[in-house]
């Protein structure tokens, strides 16, 4: 009797496994297109990859990564190029397969023995919901291209919970287009003055605009960026 409860319980230990492990994977609610090379990580949000011989910029749905010349915009560019590897990389496109500049809109995988999606029995990484879970990316929802906002939502609210990369606390660096005039003065150049000017002109849509202010040539803007404290996160 002993050994048929213990045949149950190894059974049922065994089942859970298998349903706790199903439950982690997930799979694309689209077609996986691919591979394609990747050519080069652009940002933490576009990339080039070949299709048919020729490139093809690339921008990964549902995210927004800052740029590359704001605090975290060469963060997020690294870790990019850091889950992608070298390719090869597979797309999922949505109801809208282009923007207006002409880019293929997607979500790109990459293959990852460890990866929490599955498609064609082989396990993959989705760097757009990679880089919203590192707190380096922010949410940028698009009609009609929503097929995972849900999802992302969750992973934005866990990375700013957990304070992570953009969410980090705040004393990580300046919002110029939230902060108040005694954080702004923190910044390089920028006095009481300037800091009224700068709340009255937001909002900004990077460090650069700065120069809008009165008195912040490139010089100062210079300066200010070098600081590494102002930031449009």
């Amino acid at each position: 009797m002993r050994a048929k409860w213990l045949f149950f319980i190894v059974v049922a230990a065994g089942l859970l496994g298998v349903a706790l492990t199903g439950a982690s994977l997930r799979t694309p609610e689209g077609q996986l297109r691919g591979p394609f090379p990747l050519v080069r990580v652009i940002d933490g949000d576009t990339i080039a990859i070949t299709v048919g011989g020729l490139e093809e910029r690339v921008r990964l749905i549902g995210i927004d990564t800052p740029e590359r010349d704001t605090p975290f915009g060469p963060r997020a560019t690294a870790f990019m190029q850091g889950a992608l590897g070298t390719g090869a990389l597979w797309l999922e496109l949505d109801a809208r397969e282009r923007d207006r500049f002409g880019r293929l809109l997607a979500y790109v995988y990459v293959e990852d023995a460890n990866g929490a999606w599955t498609w064609g029995g082989g396990r993959f990484t989705q760097a757009n919901l990679a880089i919203l879970q590192a707190g380096l990316a922010d949410l940028l929802t698009i009609p009609p291209n929503v097929r995972y906002t849900e999802l992302y939502v969750a992973a934005v609210q866990e990375a700013r919970a957990a304070g992570q990369g953009l969410w980090a606390g705040q004393g990580a660096c300046v919002d110029i287009n939230r902060a108040g005039i005694e954080e702004l003065i923190r910044i390089v150049h920028i006095g009481t003055e300037r800091a009224q000017q700068i709340v009255q002109l937001r909002p900004f849509r990077s460090v650069e605009e700065l120069d809008r202010v009165h008195g912040i040539g490139p010089a100062r803007l210079r300066d200010i960026k070098a600081q590494g404290l102002a930031c449009v996160p």
